[in-house]
């Protein structure tokens, strides 16, 4: 029934121009996301101090943070929570720039979440054909998987899931950023490693035990949701806001992060009472770089000054516990 499902979209705005953008890039999605006739709940992550930048958003969620990292996972999972707490039984998330390119995908989605508990919403993500290297159509990484595709697939922008893999864990909320934790379970569940992404070395890594712990236990709690994925035939577009040429490369840097300050997500981190994940000041050097990749990140700061507050950073001591 499609009575028993909402939608939910998680949503960053940042500290700089950017977030102009990215506002008008979410009320462009807005607009297909109405016509489907779905409850639609917006998750807003925004730092201490600041204001929401979707105030006049009904059904907004604003929560905020000190730190504002972890915060894609942590949206979603909150939002999650809320929905279920309201009598709903089926979520789909999806980008805050991403949208449908048919506004008929709400039944085929409850349908296929009364066989499947967790199903990736779209066979085909189509970008903007101006972004360098980047193809315009690509399979999703269910598709991909499914029809023997070369490469990992894209992870979409939407997904959507019955109540218990919430109830099971949800995503894991110790990525940096990005937002493709849920993409990376799915593949290492499948292929026990992909070696095309840094984070997979990273979890051999003897510096990374601490975090690996977090991720191998976090996987185990949600594996047999992994395992029975499946995907709608659907499209979904993405808007995507600035340049992207060398944005994987970027993205790339925050992973070796996690090495450099030997990140333990069980003594770095402590989650707020809005459920949201903070930093805990055990391990400031780590903190500092962290921030220099978000200022980076908002342009508020050049990609060549990150480099070099790693290097200041680097030894600062952790704190004892």
């Amino acid at each position: 029934m499609r009575e028993s499902l909402a939608c939910i979209i998680p949503t960053f705005f940042g500290l700089s121009g950017q977030a102009e953008e990215r506002r008008k890039l979410y009320f462009k999605a807005a607009k297909h996301w109405k016509k489907a006739g779905l409850p639609i709940h917006t998750v807003e992550i925004h730092r201490k101090g600041t204001l929401p930048v979707l105030n006049e958003v009904s059904n907004l969620h604003a929560i905020e943070t000190e730190s504002a990292m972890f915060f894609k996972e942590n949206a979603i999972n909150l939002g999650a929570k809320f929905l279920i707490r309201q009598g709903f039984s089926k979520i789909v998330w999806i980008d805050a720039d991403s949208y449908f390119l048919s506004n008929d995908w709400v039944d085929e989605i409850s349908r296929l979440l009364d066989k499947h508990a967790l199903i990736q919403c779209c066979d085909v993500v189509q970008r903007p054909s101006r972004i360098p290297f980047y193809p315009e159509s690509i399979h999703s990484i269910v598709s991909a998987r499914n029809e023997g595709t070369p490469g990992p697939g894209h992870d979409g922008g939407a997904w959507a899931a019955r109540k218990e893999f919430f109830e099971a864990g949800g995503i894991w909320p110790h990525e940096i950023i990005s937002g493709s934790a849920l993409k990376l379970m799915i593949l290492n569940g499948w292929k026990k490693g992909h070696p095309g992404h840094p984070i997979f070395d990273l979890l051999k890594d003897p510096d990374c035990e601490a975090l690996a712990r977090s991720y191998w236990s976090h996987l185990k709690k949600i594996e047999p949701f992994l395992n029975a994925l499946v995907c709608a035939k659907r499209t979904i577009h993405q808007c995507h806001h600035g340049s992207l040429a060398g944005r994987d490369a970027i993205h790339a840097r925050r992973y070796s992060l996690y090495k450099k300050f030997c990140f333990d997500p069980f003594t770095d981190l402590h989650t707020e009472e809005t459920g949201m994940v903070r930093f805990t000041g055990n391990n400031p050097g780590f903190e500092r770089a962290v921030a220099a990749y978000l200022s980076a990140w908002d342009g508020l700061i050049p990609w060549s000054q990150v480099e070099a507050i790693e290097q200041e950073n680097k030894g600062i001591l952790r704190k004892a516990i």
